[in-house]
């Protein structure tokens, strides 16, 4: 936004403000008007600009003009809020020095865990994740069998007839369907 005064606007005789978000900055251009830069501005964030200069650049015969002596208290009160401001700053960047150092903190734990746990899953593997011999001895016969498997849970499960049954029922529905 640029904002044309009744003359040119001369650094030093000059001073203005924009108040709203940090990031904004005032220029004077060589054109002898200001302007104002406040971009991005965030979504229901407003700003203003606030500028004095030298009572005799405004005629006095204006009727909707207010001459007055305020110099003094604007500086005042743009020295409150630039030491507010620089407050909010300070805070603004220990706190994000703060949550940088314990982002810092919190990778270095992560990745500690993390070996940890790659540590502690291949001290498992190299003590009880290997394939042990199983001693096996019983020759085995691709043949497969004639007799019915109800016959062979009978024998197998000490002639439980439970057993039998079931695999009975299976070999029926198998065999039949």
């Amino acid at each position: 936004m640029e904002v044309a005064l009744p003359e040119p606007a001369v650094f030093g005789e000059v001073r203005a403000w924009a108040h709203g978000p940090l990031h904004g900055r005032v220029d004077f251009e060589a054109s002898g008007r200001l302007a104002f830069d406040v971009a991005p501005l965030p979504a229901r964030q407003m700003w203003e600009a606030r500028v004095t200069f030298p009572a005799e650049w405004v005629s006095v015969d204006a009727p909707a003009v207010f001459c007055e002596a305020a110099l003094d208290r604007i500086l005042a009160e743009e020295d409150a809020w630039v030491r507010e401001v620089n407050g909010r700053r300070e805070r603004d960047r220990v706190a994000t020095l703060e949550s940088a150092a314990n982002n810092r903190t919190a990778g270095q734990l992560s990745a500690a865990m993390a070996v940890l746990g790659l540590l502690t899953v291949v001290m498992g593997y190299l003590k009880a994740g290997r394939a042990h011999p199983v001693p096996y001895t019983q020759r085995v016969d691709a043949n497969v069998p004639a007799e019915s498997p109800a016959i062979a849970s009978y024998f197998y499960w000490f002639l439980s007839r439970i057993g039998a049954r079931r695999a009975g029922l299976r070999y029926w529905q198998t065999s039949c369907y």
